[in-house]
């Protein structure tokens, strides 16, 4: 196993947010299952270039922040002025019923699909909840509005590779 796999490995292991991690032998990469969120596939190639010259404490406490950032908790306490900036809106397929019944701030956008709110991070996104979305200042169309303006930064339109640890975006067309 690459060494920095290893270290990888032995730090998602004793992370307390962690409840799961496995190495990927054909890539420098983690499958990791949190504790709360959905598992999701930690790359580790541009972390070991861009820590190459640091010893293995500071390598070490590297993977440990960006576990941390992949791990974090879902927003339940988020305030809306510090979240505003990571909102974005996925599209899912789906059913009708499921947008008026779901706990997930989601709504129809067309036949068979609904339109969600995320919380996008740099290793991981999360949804956003209705019970979350009562406690902001603003209502649930403001929310996707928010969501959609964020979108339509002339980088965010990316071409979606589902293998890809990167920030998921979508657009309306």
């Amino acid at each position: 196993m690459h060494p920095f796999l290893r270290l990888a490995l032995d730090r998602a292991r004793a992370h307390p947010d962690v409840d799961l991690a496995v190495p990927r032998r054909d890539e420098l990469a983690l499958d990791v299952v949190p504790r709360w969120g959905p598992p999701f596939r930690l790359d580790l190639h541009d972390l070991h270039l861009q820590t190459l010259d640091a010893g293995p404490e500071a390598r070490g406490d590297a993977v440990e922040r960006r576990l941390t950032l992949a791990c974090r908790p879902p927003a339940e306490a988020a305030v809306w002025s510090e979240v505003q900036a990571s909102l974005r809106t996925v599209i899912r397929t789906g059913s009708l019923a499921l947008s008026t019944t779901s706990e997930l701030l989601v709504r129809p956008l067309g036949p068979g699909l609904l339109e969600a709110v995320v919380l996008d991070g740099p290793e991981s996104f999360a949804f956003v909840s209705r019970g979350v979305a009562a406690a902001w200042p603003v209502q649930e169309s403001e929310v996707f509005e928010t969501a959609r303006r964020a979108l339509n930064r002339s980088d965010a339109f990316v071409a979606w590779d589902p293998g890809a640890p990167s920030p998921i975006w979508s657009f309306e067309p």
